[in-house]
């Protein structure tokens, strides 16, 4: 089996491309359609692909996601999977929805599964509702997400919304009965016309059971544990060694660049502090009042590393700083998607300066369209991926250098000394 990955974010990718090598499968993450010679993509048994289509409109969502879906079929990926963030993220007008629409066109499917749960981070679905860490999706900080807030933790409900196909549930007591019994109960929904199936998950092993159950399906979605589980069912062909030598040479020199304002985040750049990083704050008000000027800050920041620094370039607003974006985002008359994207890209202009003047060797980017942004103007496309430094959050090595590890990851995975671990990868 060869699997692609669509996901709707570099971060998504990321985490998926991690629990792909962490089981041994050569995985190459690519942040858009590749355009590389066939003999490098068939040396690799998973294809991920970042389209950034969370937050943009629906229509193109749609239209990149079927793009995508061409091109693994017509590279002969076997089997293909909608990856999207284990929290569901999007609004009632999608994008979820629209990508599993266009996926199960262009490969010719009638149904898929839905499957967001990730036990390991704490996100699992019971009776067709999400959770996180045992709260509702709709109760957890999530529900204040500045972009994609999730104000109902009904799968079903919010997929509806989404998607003028058919949609119902598997319920965990069928995942309960085995590989066998969910299949069956699968095959059935299917018969009814149910294109779009949520499934319960609240371990490891449901989701397990899920993916045996599936394992002819050509077109499947869910977050990263449906990949975990689906990585031990394919061939393993890395050693562990392989990474370690080419971490030895690793550069010192490090770049974080944080758009994300997730608690978890915060926490990440609080420690670090600590450790000795050097904080490099960019003001959101500053940005959308067009005060900040990403070249000649990309240049403060290469100094900062010339002499040895780790630095970390962060907008590092809170709860109450995220309110003060809207509220100055009305009073320009922009909406709050337009203000996200106002600052994501101060910060990717910022970060390659920095990367064109002294590149650092370890990048780390912090926030789904933080990553987006930052990869696309620093023009790093394609990626080896290697080994997870915890879950979600793995080591990638781009296809152009040789000399540099880059760390993509959600604002809300990775433990609080994140940062000081990757500086001290050797």
């Amino acid at each position: 089996m060869r699997l692609g990955i669509i996901a709707d974010d570099n971060t998504g990718a990321s985490d998926a491309a991690g629990m792909l090598s962490e089981q041994g499968v050569r995985t190459l993450l690519c942040t858009s359609i590749p355009s590389l010679p066939d003999d490098v993509l068939s040396s690799y048994s998973a294809l991920v692909i970042g389209t950034r289509t969370r937050s943009i409109d629906p229509q193109e969502a749609h239209a990149r996601t079927r793009e995508a879906a061409v091109f693994l079929n017509r590279h002969a990926f076997s089997k293909v999977q909608i990856k999207y963030c284990s929290t569901f993220d999007s609004t009632r007008e999608g994008n979820i929805g629209q990508m599993i629409d266009a996926a199960l066109d262009a490969c010719g499917a009638e149904s898929t599964i839905v499957c967001p749960a990730l036990p390991v981070n704490g996100r699992t679905t019971r009776d067709g509702m999400h959770y996180v860490n045992g709260v509702l999706l709709s109760q957890s900080p999530m529900k204040d997400h500045p972009i994609n807030p999730m104000t109902d933790a009904n799968l079903l409900r919010w997929l509806g919304y989404q998607t003028a196909r058919k949609i119902g549930l598997l319920p965990l007591k069928q995942i309960r009965r085995g590989i066998s019994a969910a299949g069956e109960y699968l095959q059935q929904l299917a018969a009814e016309g149910i294109a779009c199936i949520v499934t319960d998950a609240e371990t490891d092993h449901d989701i397990d059971v899920i993916a045996g159950a599936t394992a002819s399906w050509k077109v499947i979605t869910g977050g990263s544990g449906i990949t975990s589980a689906i990585a031990k069912r394919m061939n393993a062909s890395i050693h562990p060694d392989e990474w370690n030598i080419r971490l030895r040479h690793m550069p010192a020199s490090m770049l974080v660049v944080s758009g994300s304002c997730s608690p978890a985040s915060l926490r990440q750049i609080a420690y670090a502090e600590q450790s000795g990083f050097h904080i490099y704050p960019a003001n959101p008000m500053d940005i959308l009042r067009e005060d900040w000027d990403p070249a000649y800050h990309g240049n403060r920041i290469s100094r900062h590393m010339a002499q040895g620094s780790k630095v970390i370039l962060c907008t590092t607003s809170d709860a109450s700083g995220v309110a003060a974006v809207h509220r100055e985002a009305d009073a320009l008359g922009i909406s709050t998607l337009e203000a996200g994207e106002a600052i994501t890209r101060s910060l990717a202009l910022c970060a390659s300066v920095v990367c064109s003047t002294i590149p650092p060797g370890r990048l780390v980017l912090s926030g789904g369209e933080t990553s987006g942004a930052v990869c696309a103007a620093a023009e790093l496309h394609a990626f080896e991926t290697g080994p997870p430094l915890s879950p979600g959050v793995p080591i990638c090595f781009p296809l152009n250098n040789s000399n540099q590890l880059v760390v993509m990851k959600s604002g809300n995975f990775g433990s609080d000394d994140l940062y000081e671990r990757i500086a001290a990868i050797h």
